[in-house]
């Protein structure tokens, strides 16, 4: 857990868990419950967060967010690995970590991976330079 703040705390949970109740995050967490709820709801509004049927899951945006207050530790590695799924083996953690610093440095912002790289390539990813093959 970072700090005290109670968003940060959600947001972590999240991309630790990849979804979750709320009454779930706030039964374990130091925060009150109404604090967790009000969070949520919050975080919903700004879209860092979507719910369905009671359920909340992390935007790439919320991603984004955690990085630039926490950097690249693990509850961002572990929402990569559970995003990339059976070939989050072939990504690097550095590269990771590399694309999130690329991504906050040029103001991206998305609800996904994709649609945060396109902003910051202005929507023309022909113009990404240094594109390495292997």
């Amino acid at each position: 857990m970072l700090g005290t703040s109670s968003r940060l705390y959600v947001i972590e949970r999240l991309l630790v868990q990849g979804e979750a109740k709320a009454y779930d995050l706030a039964k374990t967490s130091p925060f009150a419950i109404s604090t967790i709820y009000y969070t949520l709801r919050k975080l919903e509004d700004e879209g860092c967060v979507i719910v369905s049927r009671d359920v909340y899951m992390p935007t790439f945006k919320c991603v984004l967010e955690y990085y630039r207050e926490a950097g690249c530790g693990d509850a961002v590695k572990s929402y990569f690995r559970r995003s990339l799924g059976e070939y989050a083996d072939l990504v690097k953690e550095n590269d990771i970590c590399q694309l999130l610093d690329f991504l906050v440095k040029t103001g991206a912002c998305g609800k996904s991976v994709v649609s945060a790289v396109l902003d910051a390539v202005g929507g023309r990813l022909a113009d990404v330079k240094n594109c390495r093959r292997e």
